[in-house]
This record gives C-alpha cells, sequence and structure tokens, in this order.
C-alpha cells in the first residue's frame, strides 16, 4: 500500500486534525495533572495534534514529540519541538526535571509495534505516568467483521499497519509485566449512551484509553 510511514502521513491529511480520542486523553490529563506542573513525551506524536491543544490548556508545563515520520514532522500543527526518532531505539529524553511530573504518551501507537513491551519496559526511570490510547479489537463491529470473513475497520492496510491487536486482558497483562498499573481510565465509545455499558468494555469501547502509573 505505502512504501513507507513519510507516504502514510502524506495520503492521510485528515490525521491533522483533532480527534475524540485526543479530547479523552485531555481529560484525563485534567483530572490528575491539572494542578502541578508536568512534563509530558508524545511518542509517535505525528504531526503535533495533541500537543498543540495541550500548549493552549497548558502554559507553564514543558511538552516534547518524537516520531518516525519527516514528512509528519515537516507538517507539524504544535509550536513544541518534535525530534526525528525510531520508537524501536533508546529514548533520550530533554528537560528532565525532578521537581515536575513526567509523563509519556503513546495515542495509537503500540499497535503499530511487533514488541511493545520493549518501548514500555525501556523508558527512562524518570518517567512516573504511561498515558495510553490502543483500539480495541475485541469491539463487537470488529467481531461481527471477522464472522463475516471480513478484515475489521482498525486493522486494515490503509489504517497504516496494526500488526498488534489489542484487547483489554492484553493490554493489562502488557502494563503488568512492563512494570506499570492502570489508575484512571476515559475509554472511548462509539455512543455516549455506551459508557453505560463500561462494565462490558471488552465489547463496547473501541478504543482503550488510561494512565497508568510505574509499579514502585
Amino acid at each position: 500500500m505505502y512504501n513507507d510511514v513519510n507516504q502514510w502521513w502524506a495520503h492521510h491529511k485528515s490525521s491533522y486534525s483533532v480527534q475524540q480520542k485526543h479530547f479523552n486523553v485531555i481529560q484525563l490529563i485534567d483530572k490528575l495533572f491539572s494542578s502541578v506542573p508536568f512534563n509530558l513525551y508524545d511518542i509517535g506524536a505525528g504531526t503535533g495534534v495533541l500537543l498543540s491543544e495541550l500548549e493552549e490548556l497548558y502554559h507553564s508545563c514543558y511538552f516534547c514529540g518524537f516520531d518516525l515520520s519527516q514528512e509528519a514532522i515537516l507538517n507539524k500543527v504544535c509550536n513544541s519541538n518534535i525530534v526525528l526518532h525510531d520508537i524501536n531505539s533508546s529514548l533520550s529524553l530533554e528537560q528532565i526535571s525532578n521537581s515536575n511530573i513526567n509523563i509519556a504518551c503513546f495515542v495509537d501507537v503500540l499497535e503499530h509495534l511487533p514488541n511493545p513491551s520493549l518501548a514500555l519496559s525501556t523508558l527512562p526511570q524518570s518517567i512516573d505516568y504511561l498515558l495510553i490510547s490502543v483500539p480495541n479489537f475485541n469491539h463487537l463491529s470488529a467481531r461481527i467483521s471477522c464472522l463475516l470473513g471480513r478484515v475489521p475497520f482498525q486493522n486494515k492496510p490503509q489504517r497504516g499497519g496494526h500488526i498488534y491487536w489489542f484487547n483489554y486482558s492484553v493490554l493489562c497483562q502488557l502494563l503488568t509485566d512492563s512494570g506499570w498499573k492502570i489508575i484512571l481510565e476515559n475509554n472511548l465509545y462509539p455512543n455516549p449512551a455506551y459508557k453505560s455499558l463500561s462494565s462490558l468494555k471488552q465489547l463496547s469501547a473501541t478504543s482503550f484509553i488510561l494512565i497508568a502509573k510505574r509499579c514502585a
């Protein structure tokens, strides 16, 4: 389909705009960190859509992005720096402050990695929290597509190639094995009314969006 990530970004201009998942992420940040200074490192930042929104809300905080695509970085929409970086290599974070909370953000990134546990377990020890969003492969519509012999929407090559398919149990096990514990969730549902079915989130949530804290 696309030879590399730069071609993907060149053909997906809609990914330059704010989506509902970004609002869910911001709501989590606001619940936990609105009254304290923090540094946020957006891994797989793309064009910096999330960073742009955060810059408007948290003026005293530090933001930095990392992405594999030079095309995305050249078209960035944020003021923060976005560094060209392959997530499979070691990550060196600038502006680390022991007096500030340090957050690493993976919004729709881990599903593109063959070994997401490596990305989580090798983060610098200075990172205190993870902010994660991943699509739910067990969502009811995806299950129906599989039963009908179709590729689920989230797993189509046009979506950028999801090579690690998450459900809630897989995500929880990944975090536990990597030394992280979920402390707050704000999952994405196709309809706000579905939030009442949070006990059935394995089927009702289209994406899992959460904050995890490093285990002591």
